[in-house]
């Protein structure tokens, strides 16, 4: 495991993040609700795939616009923090780097399907799932 992985699971995986995480909602800035904006209106109505959700500070968001919603988190505890924050919405617990789960799963490994992803960008911008887009 690379050495900032290591410092990324440990940081998403303790109590403080998760406090902070747990009252996070909406945009943190205009750049982040510009280009989500965009997004979201590629999304209107189909299947969003929603990379690095921690604590689900935007799921309420692009689930209120996607046809289909989930988020993905590689982090245990963020996805139970995401899961309580919306007990309504999907959120599974797996890395952005392997999105294999997907592959024969037509709801999110479609073409239509948009890939958002605003902290896990960098780590995720070589992958591919069929020919989605990423936001």
């Amino acid at each position: 495991m690379h050495q900032m992985e290591v410092i990324n699971r440990r940081t998403w995986s303790s109590p403080l993040s998760r406090r902070d995480y747990r009252n996070s909602s909406g945009f943190i800035n205009e750049g982040e609700r510009m280009v989500l904006g965009i997004g979201l209106a590629n999304a209107k109505g189909g299947r969003v795939l929603d990379i690095g959700v921690g604590g689900g500070r935007t799921a309420a968001l692009l689930a209120g616009e996607a046809g289909d919603y989930v988020g993905i988190d590689y982090t245990p505890e963020m996805v139970t923090l995401a899961r309580s924050n919306h007990p309504g919405l999907r959120f599974e617990n797996m890395d952005a780097r392997d999105l294999s789960a997907f592959a024969k799963a037509p709801s999110i490994s479609s073409s239509s399907a948009i890939m958002v992803s605003t902290p896990s960008i960098p780590m995720a911008a070589n992958r591919s799932c069929g020919k989605s887009r990423v936001f």
